[in-house]
């Protein structure tokens, strides 16, 4: 009878740690996915735009708006989303509103 209720303690910890542990990832999907996100634009930008364009300080800036609150998260998901499968001059042209807040 107590290592039934030794066990059960056990397993309810283990269950516990697990919970914490699939939070934690869940939680900084949200950081990979920006820092995906804003890896893209910014070096979308660099290509089409300006090569010597400063990606690492764009990457910044975007990581940052990305990070700060769910509007910025949502701002740079749609540039992104806008410059898939665009070519240079129909990204400049399709993309400006949805990436001004993102890169110059």
């Amino acid at each position: 009878m107590i290592k039934l209720t030794l066990a059960s303690a056990q397993a309810r910890v283990t269950i516990v740690a697990a919970a914490f542990a699939c939070a934690g990832l869940l939680g900084g999907c949200g950081a990979i996915d920006n820092a995906f996100d804003c890896n893209t634009v910014c070096n979308r930008y660099r290509d089409c735009v300006d090569s010597a364009y400063d990606t690492a300080a764009c990457r910044t800036r975007c990581d940052a708006r990305g990070n700060g609150s769910a509007d910025g998260r949502s701002a740079v998901n749609r540039c992104e989303a806008c410059l898939n499968g665009m070519s240079c001059v129909g990204s400049a042209f399709q993309c400006s509103v949805q990436c001004a807040s993102i890169v110059p």
